[in-house]
Order: C-alpha cells, then structure tokens, then sequence
C-alpha cells in the first residue's frame, strides 16, 4: 500500500469510508453490529449513528489503544492508530470532513486503554477524555454514562483490550489487559442497563485453533447472537 499525507493506505481508507457511509444512508439502520478488520473500520458506523442520533451518543472505547494518532504524530503511518483522534474531528482533512459531525470529548469513555504513544497520552490530558481502568466493572460504566446524561451506547470492542493469558488472537497483543470475565460482564451489564444502538468486534486474528468459543460468548454478551 501507498504512504501518502502521511497514512499507509490513504487511498484505500478513503474508498472504504465513502462506500461504507452510501450504505448506511441508503439502508438507514437505526442499529449495527460492525465486524472488522482493524479499528480504521469505525469512521462509517460512529460517524453516521453520531449523525442520527444528534450527538447522543456514548462511545465506549473499549482497546487497548487509543487510536488518538494524527498522520503528523503517528510512528507508523498505519490508519488503525488514528480513527478516534479522526472521530473527534482532528487529523486528514478530507478523512474527517466525511465524519460529521465529529464527536465531542464527554462523548468518549475510554475503557482499559494501555499502550498509548506520548502524543495519545497529551491528547487525553488536553482533551479531558475519561479514561476507565481494566478492572472496571459494567455497573460503574454504565453509571458514567448515566451521569454524563447519555440514552444511546455504541461499544467499540478491538478484543487486544483483553490480557493475552486470556485471549491473543489479535493484531497488537498488550499484556495487563481486562480478563475476558470483565469483558463479558461488561457487555451484559451494558445490555441491560443501556441503549446500545451499536456493537463492533475489531481486530480479531484466528489462530490454527481459534478460540471460537470465547469470540461467541463476548458475542452472546453482546447481544449480537441469540
């Protein structure tokens, strides 16, 4: 793939948006399950259900990364580190002017975030951004959320939010990660207690034995699988 402005790929992540968003404005879901392929898959379904539903909209940023990375401050160039920081209204131009309108800060819970580049790491001090540890638990999620007086709930899953001794068959493994019991509880738990208008399972790489078992259980959580 290309570097170009400064994002490996650019050419590819700019098709993929505008085509996924022709979708999602002709079909006009209200609800959505997105399953990827990396983080960089997020700028269509957040976007346009930001868009529907007039900012109401909590995005639980469950990862181990951040994605706050701007072309200009990424060390790899690759796009999976910067969709949020694009969310948020802030990185290529022509990338954010499709992602409109752009998330504001109190919209973001950051949620067992742990390998962050210097630059992430300003970013969410500067920000304000809420950052939740890996022992968190679905109730006091939910009460954030509650509190900061959001009705809708989309829950980015990049399953490297989880410790590796539990689950590693991801792109970027990060050790201190949630156990995968955190992670189902929470998903439940926001279920029952929220309006969760949209779900994504990102960055999933199967071993030869994929842990089929496990990805269906944070499914059933989830509420994507009956």
């Amino acid at each position: 793939l290309a570097t170009e402005a400064g994002i490996v790929g650019r050419a590819s992540v700019l098709r993929n948006t505008r085509a996924c968003l022709a979708i999602l404005e002709e079909s006009r879901p209200d609800r959505l399950f997105t399953l990827g392929g990396t983080c960089a898959v997020e700028l269509g379904p957040v976007s346009y259900l930001n868009r529907i539903y007039g900012g109401d909209l909590a995005v639980v940023w469950l990862d181990a990364h951040t994605d706050l990375n701007t072309p200009a401050s990424s060390p790899s160039g690759h796009f999976h580190g910067m969709p949020l920081r694009n969310l948020l209204g802030e990185g290529d131009g022509e990338l954010v002017s499709l992602c409109r309108p752009a998330l504001r800060p109190e919209q973001v819970l950051l949620v067992g975030v742990r390998d962050l580049d210097p630059p992430e790491a300003e970013h969410v001090r500067s920000a304000g951004l809420r950052v939740l540890g890996v022992e968190t638990t679905g109730d006091q999620l939910a009460e954030e959320i509650e509190r900061a007086g959001f009705t809708r709930v989309y829950v980015h899953l990049d399953l490297d939010v989880l410790e590796p001794a539990d689950f590693d068959e991801v792109i970027c493994p990060v050790p201190g990660g949630m156990r995968l019991e955190t992670l189902v509880e929470i998903l439940g738990v926001l279920q029952e207690r929220t309006d969760v208008v949209g779900d994504s399972l990102l960055e999933y790489v199967p071993s030869a034995s994929p842990a089929l078992e496990a990805v269906e259980g944070i499914c059933r959580s989830a509420g994507v699988l009956e």
